[in-house]
């Protein structure tokens, strides 16, 4: 019998700081990471993303160069319980969300 799947939102941070923002994977599941997006909100120079799956580095922005500008950035990254999907943020203002899917084993 077909099972239903629905995306999920591991981390929605709006203005973020420089730095590095996590989602645990919860015990008995496995994440895939499927979309990353970011917007730079506040004028500055340039801005970026990057995204990793417990210490291993999968991709990220190039700089974002002025205000509102975008990036979105799809895979197939996946995480098992207990990994750390990590998000680093290269300069104060850049909102981002991460989305996927947690699955059953």
């Amino acid at each position: 019998m077909a099972q239903t799947i629905y995306s999920t939102r591991f981390m929605a941070i709006g203005g973020a700081i420089l730095g590095n923002y996590t989602f645990t994977v919860p015990p008995g599941l496995i994440a895939i990471v499927r979309d990353l997006d970011a917007v730079l909100d506040l004028p500055s120079s340039a801005g970026s993303v990057s995204l990793g799956i417990s210490g291993v580095f999968w991709g990220g922005s190039p700089p974002l160069p002025f205000r509102f500008s975008s990036w979105s950035g799809r895979g197939r990254n996946v995480g098992a319980a207990g990994e750390v999907i990590d998000v680093g943020v290269g300069l104060n203002g850049v909102s981002f969300c991460v989305s996927g899917y947690l699955l059953t084993p």
